[in-house]
């Protein structure tokens, strides 16, 4: 049986968050049907389904902060596991997407928390993640055997190199953001930890889509790939910018609310305790006062708009909207 846990192949550990470890064994039960020929009941194949909709909704309201995920795994996977006469093909498919994610996600929180150390070396466990998935995928498990990262990641560029003619683009890119676990600057509290932490996780939508990219020219369909990398590069986008305009200083409400209406938050109505809550589940505890004048701004902005009974809703797509301030 292939090994499966990710977290423990690098002597570097971040923190662990309080839902992690549960996740994990949803992810690991997603790679046994995947991988290990772990064949399930009809029932336990509801439950793991039950399971899998739980992570994607902690994923998604606690990190992400909308559900876009949610509906893309659920449209492209969970939904064709219902029909499909090839179940582990899905299974493969949905593992190999999905993986990602969970260290992705815990590096996107560590850097917006100002967290830099662990949010680098995240990243390098995402990169440790994806060079496992793709031996796995390829058939070429004598990769893993490999100790040193740098060495798993050379054998498999020379492996892929003849069916994937820019491979080494993918793989450059996944050994200098695992380099950069061990150097003094992601340690740092200082511009040095925040730019690296910016250098790494700003590389991570690239090198998602390139490996995606990969998977799909050794033979694996990817139905999601563009909705998937979208999501990355949305929420990278919208974190770098705000973690670099107010280096040294506290968050402040309004640049949280407009990360959350760049995230589509606002495109259906929200209350003003809804938007509170909201933000307390992202560990912002704004005063209610502070929330209120932020809101105000943003509709004096024409971000959004003040409806009836204090209920605030988007005035325009986020995309539209830049579109037209640009």
């Amino acid at each position: 049986m292939l090994g499966r846990s990710d977290l423990n192949c690098s002597t570097d550990k971040p923190k662990k968050y309080p839902d992690e470890d549960e996740i994990e064994k949803v992810l690991d039960k997603i790679y046994d049907v995947a991988w290990n020929n772990v064949v399930l009941s009809n029932k336990d194949e509801r439950v793991l389904l039950n399971e899998i909709k739980w992570v994607l909704n902690i994923w998604g309201k606690q990190y992400i902060g909308n559900d876009r995920l949610t509906h893309i795994i659920n449209d492209y996977y969970l939904d064709l596991l219902q029909i499909s006469k090839d179940k582990i093909e899905v299974y493969r498919e949905l593992d190999l997407v999905i993986c990602f994610f969970q260290h992705y996600i815990y590096a996107f929180e560590e850097f917006m928390t100002r967290e830099f150390r662990d949010s680098v070396i995240r990243c390098g466990l995402v990169c440790e993640r994806l060079v496992k998935r793709l031996a796995i995928a390829d058939k070429r498990y004598e990769v893993l055997e490999i100790p040193k990262f740098e060495d798993k990641v050379n054998k498999l560029m020379s492996i892929l190199s003849d069916r994937v003619s820019d491979v080494h683009f993918l793989m450059s890119r996944m050994k200098y953001i695992y380099s950069q676990r061990s150097k003094r600057g992601a340690h740092d509290t200082g511009a040095a930890g925040i730019l690296i932490a910016k250098a790494c996780i700003s590389e991570i939508p690239i090198t998602y889509m390139e490996y995606l990219e990969t998977l799909e020219k050794i033979g694996y369909k990817i139905r999601a790939k563009n909705e998937l990398i979208e999501i990355v590069n949305d929420t990278v986008k919208v974190g770098t910018t705000m973690i670099i305009t107010h280096e040294g200083e506290p968050a402040k409400p309004e640049s949280v609310l407009l990360s959350m209406y760049q995230q589509n938050y606002f495109a259906q109505p929200r209350t003003f305790s809804e938007v509170d809550y909201a933000l307390k589940n992202q560990r912002y505890n704004f005063p209610k006062s502070s929330l209120h004048k932020a809101l105000d701004n943003l509709c004096k902005k024409k971000i959004l708009t003040k409806q009836n009974r204090g209920i605030y809703v988007q005035r325009m797509p986020p995309e539209k909207y830049f579109q037209k301030e640009i």
